[in-house]
This record gives structure tokens, sequence and C-alpha cells, in this order.
């Protein structure tokens, strides 16, 4: 599992080091660093899948576009250069990147290592996380682990794909959803028979993905279901969807988009394999309150049954899901963890609530979830 991220001027950043649970809750007002934190990732991912081995990261990929090194480079440190690190109980390594030129698409390697013990000056190759690459490194097995989890990630964006007439084929070997969701149906297609976790399995369904997927589609909007055909001699597959079992099967675009915008997640969330890591972004996007509260507590469930889930969400009612989850037994309060970003001006810039076993948390800083209690207290004033 990865247990830390941690930053140096990169993006809002001066520096970070931000701990990381089962399941972490990322939330706070706009322009605060979540989105950072979950770039600084899939930087690290979208480089391993492309097995980009040499000494430049490449800032601009399929799952995340930053720009040139200037606009992922903190503008108020007056430094060259930025650090992106992860740890695992095993090991830490962080990789710093440097250069005059602030309009270039890559960011070249300057060390690589731990920044406490073994690490590389100016090395060939990003390595370390690859079999091959850096054998002498003292931790190289564990840094390989490592590598695994980041090059597993599953993600899904906020910016998720409205509905299509087609979906495209994903090329890559690996399994992945596309950071919009656009491979979501070849996804289903691709894997639809393998086995969900015993745990997330909806009764009296077959445990393949397919059915379980279309069984929780059901469970947040009864009646529902869809059907995944690939068009013959293409890379491209239909995605057709009911909203009732007496119904016939419709294009996306005639059913609602919370149908096309949930799918992404509950198949991430039944796809994921254990140990693996799922980020979700702003879940909560075209559902109902019950649907936002009903999917946090999905999440919950993906955690418990053994993927590490990073959700960055502005709902209450998907914290009070995972609140619940909780309470009622599904994860352990230790396992879980929240962080609030503020302002890089508000001192501090980071508040991490802790939650209990009964679902309370110790603290509830201003701007914290707070809109509804002051929305109130000037309604009840009239």
């Amino acid at each position: 599992m990865i247990t830390k991220i941690h930053l140096r001027h990169f993006k809002c950043f001066e520096t970070l080091d931000l701990p990381l649970g089962k399941l972490t809750l990322l939330t706070g007002h706009n322009a605060t660093g979540k989105s950072s934190v979950i770039q600084s990732l899939l930087l690290l991912h979208q480089n391993i899948v492309s097995m980009n081995w040499g000494n430049e990261l490449t800032l601009n990929g399929e799952s995340v576009s930053l720009g040139s090194f200037g606009d992922v480079l903190d503008s108020r440190s007056g430094r060259k250069g930025f650090t992106i690190g992860v740890s695992s109980d095993q090991c830490r390594i962080d990789w710093t990147f440097e250069t005059d030129d602030r309009s270039s698409l890559t960011a070249p390697l300057i060390t690589v290592g731990d920044p406490e013990g073994w690490r590389v000056s100016r090395p060939e190759r990003i390595g370390l996380l690859s079999a091959e690459n850096d054998t002498s490194c003292p931790f190289h097995d564990a840094a390989f682990v490592l590598g695994e989890r980041l090059g597993g990630i599953l993600h899904v964006s906020t910016e998720r794909i409205g509905p299509r007439e087609t979906y495209s084929a994903d090329t890559e070997a690996v399994s992945r959803l596309g950071a919009r969701g656009e491979y979501t149906a070849w996804f289903l297609h691709r894997n639809g028979e393998n086995p969900v976790s015993e745990t997330l399995r909806r009764p009296d369904t077959p445990p393949s993905l397919l059915r379980q997927t279309e069984a929780w589609l059901a469970f947040f909007f009864p009646g529902a279901g869809f059907q995944v055909e690939r068009i013959k001699d293409t890379n491209l597959v239909t995605l057709r969807f009911r909203t009732s079992a007496a119904d016939s099967f419709h294009r996306p675009g005639n059913v609602g988009y919370g149908l096309s915008h949930i799918l992404p997640v509950l198949v991430g969330g039944l796809g994921v394999s254990s140990g693996e890591m799922l980020i979700v972004e702003n879940p909560e996007a075209h559902l109902h309150p019950e649907a936002q509260a009903e999917i946090g507590f999905f999440l919950a469930q993906v955690a418990a049954a053994g993927a590490q889930v990073v959700v960055e969400s502005h709902s209450d009612h998907v914290l009070n899901g995972i609140r619940l989850a909780v309470k009622r037994g599904i994860l352990a309060s230790t396992d879980t963890l929240i962080h609030y970003f503020n302002s890089r001006d508000t001192n501090p810039q980071l508040v991490s609530p802790t939650i209990a076993p009964n679902g309370a948390l110790d603290r509830w800083p201003p701007g914290f979830f707070d809109q509804i209690e002051k929305d109130l207290d000037q309604l009840a004033s009239w």
C-alpha cells in the first residue's frame, strides 16, 4: 500500500507529507491542492504505463496533462525544481526534477532514491521501479512492488464523458478505465467474466464483473440494466441502458446522466484488484443526495475488500456514507483518513479530522462541510 505522498515545490505546495489510508477522502475549497495531490500520483502512473524509464518525466499524457515545467513548479518558491515522493511500509522514493527551461514539456530527473539513505544523482534512467533497473539499490524489491502499485492505478476523473453512440477499445496491455471513463465499456467487455470480491457481491447474482456491475447499478437505480456489445470487425463497443426491467434498452443519451456517470465508479470499485489503488474524483456527480451517500458507503466497502481508495469530493453526503460504513464496522476507523485543504495563505494549509469507531469526527474546521448550518442559521433569523 502507498502510505504517504511527499511533495516539494509542486504546484501549490511548498512542502506536503500526506498520509494515505485504505480509504482517504480529500476535500476542501476549490483550488486548494486536492487535484494536485492526485496529479502527482498520475504523473508517475502514466510514465510507468508508457514504460518511460528514461531520465525525463513526461508531463502530458492520457492520464494527466499539466502543460510545461513552469506550470507544475510552485511559482512562489523561486526554485528551479520540484520533488514527488511516495512511501510504502518498506521504503520511500523521492524523484527530484529540475531545469532552467520553464517551457519544457518534460521534467529532467536530478536525483532519485531515499532522501535519508541510498540515492543516485543525475541518473540516466528514472529506474528503481522496473525489474531490470538499479538492482544495486538496497530496497530494489520493495521499490519494484511500489512501482506495481503506481502502475496499477485505476482512475476516474471529475470530467467523465457523457453518453456516446460507441466507445473505443483500450490498446494498452494493462486494464484502464481512462481518465474520463472512456474505456469503461471496453473494460466491462474485456474483464466481464472476472469474479468480483466476495465481500462486494450483491446477493442472488452471478459473481462476474458484468453481472455484479449491473446488480449494483440496479441498487442505485432500481430496475436499471445495461448491455455491452462489441461491433464486429472493429475496436468499438456499444453500451445501452434501460431504467426498468419492463423497458427495452436505449442509447445512453436517452437515459439520465446519472447512469453514465456512476458506471465508471462502480466498474472501478468492482474491477480494481486487491492491493491496487482506485482514485475517484467527485463520485457524486449527477447523483441524488441519497445516492451520493450510498456511493460513499460503496467506496468504503471497496476499501474494506482490499483495494486502496482515494476519493476527492465536495459532498457532505459522500462523507456521511463513509462515516456510516465506519460506524457499521465495514471499514476500521484507523483505516480511514480525511484531509481538508485550505488555501495556502491559510494556516494551517491542511487539517486532518480523525474519525472515531462510531463515525464521529473529532473536529469541524471552518469551511469543512458547514454550509448547511450557516444557511440554516440565516434562515432561522428570518
